[in-house]
């Protein structure tokens, strides 16, 4: 039996509590060059990584190109939990099949194996990204700086500000009921390497319970923390009352190397925003009563695609379905500022 087709707890995971969004606010000031992860995650793939192979259920290339990239606000003004864990077990979705959500400590992938898998309890793959010198410098004291890049040395042969560690692998969120519910991250890690951006310098590939050792719980965690920390990200912005918003360039520059992933300054960027806060980015003046949200239910107000289990005696054959409900805007939903086109997406 492979390490794949067994999901048990990560250890490490954390449960988040009311309130609790600190680890979502780590920032570091030694982002090399300011390129961001994913250019570079990009870069490795395609120098260090072979092409999949035809039949092949995951290809990273595939997966990068086809990946949006979501630029969260992680700092005080995240909204708290206040998230039903309940409904959110059963309603929970990814904004798009495939996206990546990066901050200055790292890149975390997350993909649908299937179209509108819907729930926490469904098995999604991860691909998370970090560079360990820029992690350290948060979690190590500066005393110990020294030594953690000297470990570093002796085990890859490398300096740790030229290397990034690469992980992979399968992850669902369940729900431990309670007085107070909360959830537990369930999953896998699968593949670990350790990367220049020119070379892999270490790789292993855990197809065996028996690689699962201490090593193993250490990476795992890692990887688990990372995964975990997304999730929250999107349960707490993925909500009826944001929508989602991209931002795309004006110029598209004419792609010379058709076989290169696009990078991220060719792609449109996304966003999670409440409608105040859509008006205010793409200057839209005035707000309807509805466009607030405290309007009559009968006027237009503006409400983002969802889904929605039918629950009421009123609909007798097919009571207990899930449904979407479609979305609805006030206004218009797509505005040119500056040199980048805003446009509330209705179809997610």
């Amino acid at each position: 039996m492979t390490a794949m087709n067994i999901l048990r707890p990560f250890r490490g995971y954390r449960v988040f509590g009311e309130g609790c969004f600190s680890d979502c606010s780590w920032r570091s000031d030694r982002l090399k060059e300011n390129k961001l992860l994913f250019d570079r995650l990009c870069g490795i793939v395609e120098r260090c990584f072979l092409p999949a192979r035809k039949g092949m259920p995951i290809s990273w290339r595939g997966l990068l190109q086809e990946a949006k990239i979501f630029e969260f606000q992680l700092n005080s003004e995240c909204p708290p939990a206040d998230y039903d864990p309940e409904f959110v077990t059963d309603h929970f979705f990814l904004p798009f099949r495939t996206i990546v959500a990066e901050d200055k400590l790292g890149l975390t992938l997350l993909h649908d194996f299937e179209a509108d898998m819907c729930g926490t309890a469904v098995d999604r793959f991860f691909l998370n990204f970090w560079s360990p010198s820029i992690r350290a410098s948060q979690h190590v004291s500066p005393d110990e700086i020294n030594s953690f890049e000297k470990r570093w040395l002796d085990e890859y042969g490398k300096d740790s500000h030229d290397c990034y560690v690469l992980q992979t692998g399968i992850i669902k969120r369940l729900l431990v009921k309670s007085e107070k519910p909360s959830f537990s991250l369930y999953g896998v890690l699968t593949k670990h390497f350790v990367c220049t951006e020119k070379e892999v310098v270490y790789g292993k590939i855990y197809d065996d319970v028996a690689d699962n050792d201490e090593t193993y719980e250490r990476r795992a965690s890692d990887a688990s923390n990372d995964v975990d920390v997304t999730f929250e990200q999107i349960i707490r912005l993925n909500s009826p009352d944001r929508f989602v918003v991209e931002a795309s360039p004006l110029k598209k520059k004419e792609r010379k190397n058709q076989t290169k992933i696009t990078r991220s300054n060719e792609r449109p960027k996304f966003n999670l925003l409440t409608v105040t806060e859509i008006k205010k980015k793409l200057g839209l003046s005035g707000s309807s009563s509805g466009a607030t949200g405290t309007g009559s239910p009968k006027s237009g107000h503006p409400r983002r695609r969802h889904y929605r289990t039918l629950a009421s005696d009123f609909y007798k054959e097919k009571r207990g379905e899930t449904i979407i409900v479609p979305a609805t805007w006030v206004g218009p939903s797509e505005v040119v500022v500056g040199n980048k086109r805003y446009k509330v997406r209705l179809d997610v």
